[in-house]
């Protein structure tokens, strides 16, 4: 399964899905999921806001419905200046921290994609009056080597673009790339969908490759009025253990999957995931986000008429930079306890409805 995951996430990776601009590549993204999980899908389709849903009906009559959300878009920048001998100007798209950007490798996606490189000052020049301030963002000028007229032709302000880092493997099962964040997860679902299709799943199953995470939430928001739901898991990464960040909230590379418990997060639904992970024997650790989660979670459980919605994360190091890693055991982890939900969840969300299915409104009334 492994080998699975990143075979999937190495072409999700490759399409380009800066938050905003989902739209452009909503349908390879669909192609992609459709080619790598071996039928199990009977439909899909693509929001206006470039989400991606894909379904898979149960032959049990009346099967209640899981949704399973990760979000395609990514962090990003977009020009705002052509600023001519060669040099671009860009503003960032999303959370992104300015100590990344000297020397980070981007791709701009005009009229033809086009190689481009954060400037740096020597340090030789640099810091001569003792001021070690890091520029605004808007005074790092990003050099493509390009001549002006070129430059024009090619490029528009409004253009994206993309920061670029490959997928390296390290020690062990660590794997070093840009934009896990959230495209793991994304990975993650569809090898758990892959796997499922061998066998018979007793539950609908919807597949919310969302948009807009970064930026606004949009994607999740507006495809709850699309794809109403019995339950729900939101996928997204999570903090590794790292240097000032606390045990509770974040586990080591290699601990497995995380699973939240907030304020946010169903108690009914998390209780199914926490008991389908003991059950296939997969890595997992229990963490705290008491006031939110900082995923779609927190949008998915109130949209619309609401949806109970548990939260399931691969742990990285490094978020928001184009060197994030992780460890491929705990991408497995997160796909093991997905498939073993989505063999479980129709029987085990049945067993107190006073819990879980409640909010499903039929007729006006609550069922």
């Amino acid at each position: 399964m492994k080998d699975t995951i990143l075979d999937i996430f190495g072409k999700l990776k490759r399409i380009m899905t800066v938050s905003g601009f989902e739209t452009l590549n909503a349908q390879t993204v669909k192609e992609t999921a459709l080619e790598y999980t071996d039928g199990f899908f009977e439909d899909a389709q693509v929001t206006v806001s470039g989400s991606v849903i894909l379904y898979h009906r149960s032959k049990k009559e009346n099967a209640r419905t899981l949704l399973l959300d990760a979000h395609i878009d990514t962090i990003g920048l977009v020009v705002s200046e052509i600023c001519g001998e060669g040099f671009i100007r860009c503003a960032p798209v999303g959370g992104i921290d300015r100590r990344i950007l000297t020397t980070a490798e981007v791709e701009i996606y005009g009229k033809e994609k086009i190689r481009g490189l954060f400037s740096s000052v020597p340090p030789h020049l640099a810091n001569k009056n003792g001021d070690n301030t890091l520029p605004d963002f808007a005074d790092m000028l990003v050099d493509t080597g390009k001549k002006n007229d070129e430059l024009k032709r090619l490029i528009s302000v409004g253009d994206p673009a993309v920061f670029l880092g490959k997928t390296v493997k390290l020690l062990g099962d660590r794997v070093v790339s840009a934009h896990l964040d959230d495209k793991i997860c994304c990975a993650s679902i569809l090898a758990a969908c892959k796997n499922a299709a061998k066998t018979d799943i007793d539950c609908n199953v919807t597949v919310l490759l969302s948009s807009g995470e970064e930026t606004r939430g949009g994607g999740a928001k507006m495809a709850s009025f699309i794809t109403e739901a019995d339950g729900a898991i939101a996928l997204d990464v999570n903090f590794a253990k790292e240097k000032d960040v606390p045990d509770w909230q974040s586990s080591r590379l290699g601990d497995g999957a995380m699973i939240s418990r907030s304020a946010v997060t169903d108690r009914k639904m998390t209780d199914i995931v926490e008991k389908c992970a003991a059950r296939c024997g997969a890595k997992h650790k229990i963490i705290c986000e008491a006031d939110g989660t900082g995923t779609n979670a927190d949008t998915i459980e109130v949209a619309n008429r609401g949806t109970p919605c548990a939260v399931l994360s691969v742990p990285i190091k490094y978020m928001h930079t184009p060197g994030e890693v992780f460890a491929t055991g705990d991408a497995q982890s997160v796909s093991m306890i997905l498939f073993e939900v989505m063999k479980n969840f129709d029987a085990m969300s049945k067993e107190n409805d006073t819990l879980l299915g409640i909010r499903y409104l039929k007729g006006g009334e609550v069922q």
